[in-house]
């Protein structure tokens, strides 16, 4: 493929021209009956046509219920529900989990923020190759066709349809409830388009649906295998028309091809006793009950203490009238005592965020972010998002504990969309899942628009070196131009003028040991600064020997990098430069050409001049001692 499409630059409706350099759609959905497409290999003879592709699940109002209410969940009850779970009903622990993520903040907050940044990431499609083979025009055909569905998809939002955002952001509920179904809505009628090798026809994922848990679950007869199961009950009271079998079974396996089960495992064991919130159900009940207290606290003992003396002789009924006074002055603020009444008001007491249920409250909170997250910076160490005060030490710990999770749990996510997701659509539209593509994640760089202008600069000063035109119109966040657009084009540099080394602006490098020096043939043609003034012819010798002993390249090919070297080489011989700072402008230049100095470290790179230095002096010495000779004739 000629490039890689990315949510950023595949959009619904976007021409296909601009999908990684494909031409314009010719066709839209087909006029005339599309060929026939295989059937998958592995599929059941049984579930072919449409019956195979209709939609099984219907969802119902009764999928909005909640459970029961949020004070009924003791720690107790937890415990139970969890055990009963284990039986194969998952609805009321799902219920449950539901209510973890609806009552808790931190909770609901950090599983977000995980699946948000999941989302965020690259997601690429890849090509399927063996390792060191280019993919085959097959492979390449399968990926462009896939890539094509997958960032088409047309969900309808009023019916809670997912896109491939929103389907990732499904898959990845299974983070903290253990388990999370999908259904794919997957059109009966092909669509026929031109992606760029003639006319495609193959069936597209039109959108995903989240599958609430009531429709499925395990089945407790101990002598079957265990396997998550369709409830036929729940699914026919919703949809009576859903093709399953009509043989009075309670339980069916989930249709090849129309489902995603996402699965994510705490520990190791059965999916119902490794979720994430399990684990977190404990808490959060004892969190809820010691926010009861803590409210009864905050109300008693964060408003200043009513103290009203009355006489001992005075009638009940006037005491209780001071009560009530005292009472009231809780909400209002003021009262009318009877005469002889002495009222004090006592400072409200401190202290209050060293109490117990404070201290409890706080306790559940970072065992979430350390559940979750992988780090408990969150709050107390000034982390993401949480208040000021930690170190930039700490936070910079939390965020590279918070990236690993990050990064792992992606990876499960794109697993299971490369087994189900991807491998469907290869089964449905090609018959097997041969050389089937595959998304992968990565981070998301940020780009130095110079830095990216300055290597293109240099690599393009090669003899010799050819560079994708998409590749580089990507790289530098460019627009590829159309037939008859209205462009500028770029110039060459005007003869004689220098070109700076990266990273030394002004001229120069700032080292005071250098001048004019002799400027051989050679560095005039080099053409830069640093070269230019080079003290010696035998600077250039060093230069060139260390270049092709490092990059095994003869050194005539390579003009266009050697101002890189060249610096490199002024800061090896100044005394005022320190091992740090030439470690330094050595990172920046594996920085603006990784493809020349990716590999290279400042220990390869002294040992090759050190060695062509050492090459330079022996032939110093000889030159020297031939020209004494000849004087001496």
């Amino acid at each position: 493929m000629s490039a890689v499409l990315t949510r950023e630059n595949a959009k619904p409706g976007m021409p296909l021209a601009q999908l990684g350099g494909l031409p314009p759609v010719r066709a839209g959905l087909a006029t005339k009956p599309a060929p026939a497409l295989p059937p998958a290999a592995d599929a059941p003879a049984t579930a072919s046509g449409p019956a195979k592709l209709s939609l099984i699940i219907r969802p119902s109002a009764r999928d909005r219920w909640q459970s029961s209410l949020l004070a009924q969940y003791t720690p107790t009850y937890i415990e139970n529900l969890c055990r009963g779970a284990m039986s194969g009903n998952l609805t009321s622990q799902w219920l449950m989990f539901d209510l973890m993520e609806q009552t808790w903040p931190r909770l609901q907050k950090n599983l977000k923020e995980l699946k948000d940044a999941v989302n965020d990431l690259e997601w690429n499609l890849q090509p399927f190759a063996l390792k060191g083979q280019k993919p085959t025009p097959e492979a390449q055909r399968r990926a462009r066709i896939i890539e094509y569905i997958i960032w088409n998809m047309e969900p309808d939002v009023k019916k809670n349809e997912n896109d491939f955002e929103d389907t990732v952001f499904d898959v990845l509920d299974a983070l903290g409830k253990s388990i999370s179904v999908l259904e794919m809505d997957i059109p009966e009628q092909p669509v026929t388009l031109d992606l760029g090798a003639g006319l495609e026809s193959f069936l597209p994922v039109k959108a995903t649906r989240w599958v609430h848990p009531r429709y499925y679950g395990y089945r407790s007869d101990s002598t079957i295998s265990d396997e998550l199961m369709l409830n036929v009950k729940e699914v026919k009271f919703s949809n009576p028309a859903a093709p399953l079998p009509d043989d009075g079974s309670s339980w069916v396996p989930f249709p090849d091809d129309k489902f995603i089960i996402s699965i994510m495992k705490q520990k190791s064991g059965h999916p119902i006793n490794s979720g994430m919130l399990r684990i977190l159900g404990f808490f959060w009940a004892a969190q809820n009950f010691t926010w009861d207290w803590f409210l009864n606290y905050s109300q008693i003992f964060g408003q200043p203490l009513r103290w009203a003396t009355y006489d001992q002789n005075a009638l009940q009924e006037t005491i209780d009238l001071v009560s009530d006074l005292l009472r009231d002055m809780g909400s209002s603020g003021y009262a009318a005592f009877p005469a002889g009444t002495d009222l004090k008001l006592l400072e409200a007491m401190k202290g209050g965020g060293e109490n117990p249920q404070k201290v409890l409250i706080d306790a559940a909170d970072t065992i979430c972010d350390l559940i979750v997250l992988n780090e408990a910076m969150s709050s107390e160490h000034g982390g993401a998002g949480g208040r000021a005060g930690g170190t930039q030490a700490s936070a910079t710990v939390g965020k590279t504990k918070r990236d690993e999770k990050v990064h792992a749990v992606a990876g499960s996510a794109a697993k299971c969309l490369n087994q189900q997701l991807i491998k469907t659509i290869c089964r449905i539209n090609f018959g097997d899942s041969t050389q089937c593509p595959y998304l992968e994640t990565s981070a998301k760089q940020s780009k130095d628009g110079v830095a990216v202008a300055t290597k293109y600069k240099t690599i393009l000063g090669i003899p010799g070196v050819t560079v994708s035109k998409q590749q580089f119109y990507d790289d530098n966040d460019l627009v590829v131009p159309g037939a008859g657009d209205d462009v500028l084009t770029g110039q060459s540099a005007p003869a004689g003028n220098n070109t700076q080394t990266p990273g030394a602006a002004g001229g120069g490098t700032g080292d005071g040991d250098l001048d004019e020096g002799v400027v051989t043939a050679e560095a005039k043609a080099c053409n830069c600064t640093i070269h230019a003034r080079a003290k010696a012819p035998s600077d250039q010798a060093i230069v060139n020997a260390a270049l092709e002993q490092l990059t095994g390249v003869q050194a005539k090919w390579l003009d266009g990098v050697k101002p890189f070297f060249h610096e490199l080489l002024v800061k090896a011989k100044s005394a005022a430069v320190s091992d740090a700072d030439f470690i330094q402008a050595l990172a920046k230049a594996q920085k603006q050409i990784p493809e020349l100095f990716g590999k290279m470290d400042h220990h390869s790179l002294a040992t090759a001049i050190n060695d062509a230095m050492s090459a330079a002096a022996v032939n110093g010495v000889a030159r020297g001692a031939m020209e004494r000779k000849a004087v001496a004739k």
